[in-house]
C-alpha cells in the first residue's frame, strides 16, 4: 500500500503492532512513521512475565517509529525504563527530553491522551434514538441509579463493581427500592475461555443480587448485555453515579463521554489506575479498583 500511494506518514495503533514498525522501516527506510499505544505501559520489573528476549524485540520495534504516544505521562515514563533496562548501553535514553537513542535513529515519547468530541456526544444525545431509550429506562424520577457501560472484559473489574453494590444495599436497608444499577456490558472476547467465565460468573452475581434484594416491583440490577452506544447514551444521561472501576485502563473514555452528556449532575466514581484518572482526579471520587469495600463506600458518598 505505501509503495502503490506514495505515502510518506503511516501511524499506527496499539500493541497489535509492536513489531511492524521495524519492518516497514527495513522496506522503507525513509517513511515517518508514529505509534499510539492505547493501553497503559508496565513498569519494567513487571515485563519480567515475559522471555526478556521478547521484551528487547518490543522496544526494538517501537524504536523504529520517529515517534511513540501514550496515554499518561507515567507511561511514557515506564516506556523509557523499559528501554533503559532491557537495552543496555545499546540504547542512549534521555528522560527529560522524552527521547531514545537506538540503532542510528532517534524515538521520541510523548503523551498525547485521547479524548472525545464533544459535539458530536451532544448531537448524539440530543438525538430521537436516544430520546426514545430514556423513555424506555426503567426508573422514577426519584430513584438514584448507578450506570456502568463497559465491555465485560477482566480488565473491566466489573463483577467487583456488582459485588460492591451488593454490599451498599447489605448495609443500607433503607436503599432498597431506591437505587438501581443498570448496566450496560459490551460482549468480549467470548470464545477465549477466561473472558467467558468471567461472564458466566459477573451475570450470576447479577442474578443473586436481584433474587436477594428484589422485590416482585423493583428489580435492583438490569443488565443490557450488548453492543448499543445508542441505548447506552440513555443511561449515562440519567444516572447519579457512574461506576468506572477498572483494574487496568489505557484511558476508558465512558467517564469523559459521560461527564459530558449527564443531565442529572452525576457524579463519577473512577478508579484511580484508570488513564483518565490523571486529567479527572479533581473532579471525580477515586477509588483503589481492588478495594470492593471502599468501592462500596464510595458508592453511598
Amino acid at each position: 500500500e505505501i509503495e502503490q500511494t506514495g505515502a510518506t506518514r503511516v501511524m499506527l495503533h496499539d500493541y497489535h503492532f509492536y513489531a511492524a514498525p521495524r519492518m516497514i522501516r527495513a522496506a522503507h527506510p525513509n517513511v515517518t512513521l508514529q505509534q499510539f499505544v492505547h493501553i497503559p505501559w508496565p513498569e519494567p520489573q513487571e515485563w519480567r512475565v515475559l522471555p526478556e528476549s521478547l521484551v528487547r524485540d518490543i522496544c526494538d520495534g517501537l524504536l523504529a517509529n520517529d515517534t511513540v504516544a501514550f496515554q499518561t505521562d507515567e507511561d511514557v515514563e515506564n516506556f523509557l525504563a523499559t528501554c533503559r533496562a532491557y537495552l543496555g548501553s545499546r540504547a542512549q535514553v534521555w528522560e527529560r527530553r522524552g527521547e531514545v537513542e537506538y540503532r542510528g535513529q532517534n524515538t521520541t515519547a510523548w503523551c498525547n491522551p485521547i479524548s472525545v468530541d464533544v459535539a458530536d456526544l451532544e448531537a448524539l444525545a440530543a438525538s430521537p434514538e436516544v430520546q426514545a431509550y430514556k423513555a424506555e429506562l426503567p426508573c422514577t424520577e426519584d430513584d438514584k441509579v448507578i450506570v456502568r457501560v463497559d465491555r465485560l472484559d477482566p480488565s473491566k473489574n466489573v463483577l467487583r463493581g456488582f459485588q460492591a453494590y451488593w454490599r451498599l444495599l447489605e448495609r443500607n436497608p433503607r436503599l432498597h427500592g431506591h437505587v438501581r444499577f443498570l448496566a450496560y456490558l459490551v460482549p468480549s472476547r467470548e470464545t477465549i475461555d477466561e473472558y467467558s467465565s468471567y461472564a458466566q460468573d459477573t451475570l450470576a452475581l447479577v442474578d443473586l443480587i436481584n433474587e436477594r434484594f428484589g422485590t416482585p416491583e423493583w428489580q435492583p440490577v438490569t443488565v443490557y448485555h450488548q453492543q448499543n452506544r445508542t441505548q447506552a447514551f440513555a443511561g449515562l444521561a440519567r444516572y447519579d453515579v457512574l461506576l468506572v472501576n477498572s483494574a487496568a485502563d489505557g484511558m476508558n473514555l465512558v467517564c469523559k463521554e459521560g461527564a459530558i452528556v449527564n443531565e442529572r449532575d452525576g457524579v463519577v466514581v473512577l478508579s484511580e489506575t484508570a488513564g483518565a484518572f490523571e486529567q479527572l482526579h479533581s473532579g471525580v471520587m477515586a477509588v483503589e479498583p481492588l478495594d470492593v469495600e471502599g468501592t462500596a463506600l464510595a458508592l453511598e458518598r
